[in-house]
């Protein structure tokens, strides 16, 4: 990772594992741990992004006409060649048919199933990543003002207890504004390397599951 930032110019602070638990107490490491800070990194609210670009694109002074649907799923889009001009077709479940010169396609998960195989679906594959949201109750505050995101990578050679190599792991702050999970922080595996075909037949974590991250 230090090797990685120096050669992309990234400025990092080196901080020992003293350094670390100094800096914030939240974390529980052995003395042959090392940490990299980057005071210029940060992380993107999805939701929150996604419920001020489209207030921003209704706003009554913007000059573009926009109009937004909700709880409207696209089956399926198909590329045409018209003459000199590349159509995208979008076919979508109430039945209606959009046609447009260009699409931004945003599916998650879905992505690979939804675009064309030949052109953009064949490149792309899904893998089941798992996160959970955990309350703390060390009466440490968790917010993004006193802890950052993190990234914790195992020494090399630990393995799980299903004996597979251990993954990294990685925690975001406290969203106090996620009506879901408040006053939680969410972990996650990192690269989770279970290819799945269709995202819709994973409904629920399974035992199995949970136990990987906790």
């Amino acid at each position: 990772a230090l090797e990685s930032a120096i050669s992309h110019g990234i400025p990092v602070d080196v901080l020992t594992a003293d350094g670390i638990r100094d800096k914030y107490p939240h974390f529980k490491i052995q003395d042959s741990y090392t940490g990299l800070f980057e005071s210029n990194a940060g992380f993107l609210r999805p939701e929150e992004a996604i419920r001020a670009a489209c207030a921003h694109a209704c706003r009554k002074n913007n000059t573009n006409h926009v109009e937004i649907w909700d709880q409207v799923d696209v089956d399926h889009l198909e590329e045409d060649d018209n003459g000199s001009d590349d159509i995208v077709t979008l076919y979508l479940n109430n039945g209606a048919i959009v046609q447009t010169k260009s699409v931004i396609v945003s599916a998650g998960a879905w992505a690979s199933t939804l675009l064309p195989y030949d052109t953009w679906g064949k490149h792309l594959s899904v893998t089941r990543q798992l996160q959970v949201w955990l309350a703390p109750d060390n009466g440490l505050d968790f917010t993004p003002e006193t802890v950052p995101i993190w990234l914790y990578s195992p020494p090399e050679g630990t393995k799980r207890a299903n004996g597979e190599d251990a993954l990294p792991l990685y925690g975001v702050p406290v969203n106090k504004y996620d009506p879901a999970h408040p006053n939680c922080i969410k972990i996650g595996l990192h690269h989770r390397p279970v290819n799945v075909q269709d995202p819709s037949e994973y409904k629920e974590v399974t035992p199995d599951e949970k136990s990987e991250v906790l």
